[in-house]
């Protein structure tokens, strides 16, 4: 028996998860880790060099597009806290202006968590391939936008017609 307390992640679980935000984001800072969101745990919580929060949920086997949905509904909840965050810590140097990133860490994506993250393009919280055993993993690149940019839902996303149209073309 451990006093985890319940829902919080292994010391395996969050080392997947700290590897995978050095990748996505080598100076990023831990804030915490399985800390109360939205009616449930946000597994890590990171803030980056400019004062920008990442959040970032880990994926068990098949639950990736829940996950990724959850991240979502996590970085909608915790946006409009983020100043008051500040207040109570501003020490940790957040600017709730730089908004929320989001990330979702598995070691493989459905086809529709992949369609879902593309069809929402800059927007979508990343997703992050990372071995179960603690192995490299990296980054899904075309479903993932480079940290920081944003743009406008559906820009820059792969036509997924086979003829190469695009929505716009219709």
């Amino acid at each position: 028996m451990t006093d985890a307390p319940p829902g919080s992640r292994s010391d395996a679980a969050t080392a997947r998860l700290r590897a995978a935000l050095a990748r996505i984001d080598p100076q990023a800072t831990v804030l915490a880790v399985d800390v109360l969101g939205l009616d449930a745990r946000i597994d890590l919580v990171a803030r980056d060099a400019e004062g920008g929060v990442w959040i970032l949920l880990l994926a068990e086997p098949g639950r990736d597009l829940e996950r990724w949905a959850d991240a979502l509904a996590q970085a909608a909840w915790l946006a409009p806290r983020l100043a008051d965050w500040h207040q109570i810590a501003p020490e940790r140097g957040l600017r709730p202006e730089r908004g929320i990133r989001a990330a979702v860490v598995a070691a493989e994506f459905e086809a529709r968590t992949l369609a879902a993250a593309e069809s929402l393009g800059a927007a979508a919280p990343r997703l992050v391939r990372s071995a179960p055993d603690g192995g490299r993993g990296h980054d899904v690149p075309a479903e993932s936008p480079e940290p920081g940019r944003r743009a406008p839902a559906g820009r820059g996303a792969r036509s997924v017609f086979r003829t190469g149209l695009e929505p716009r073309d219709f």
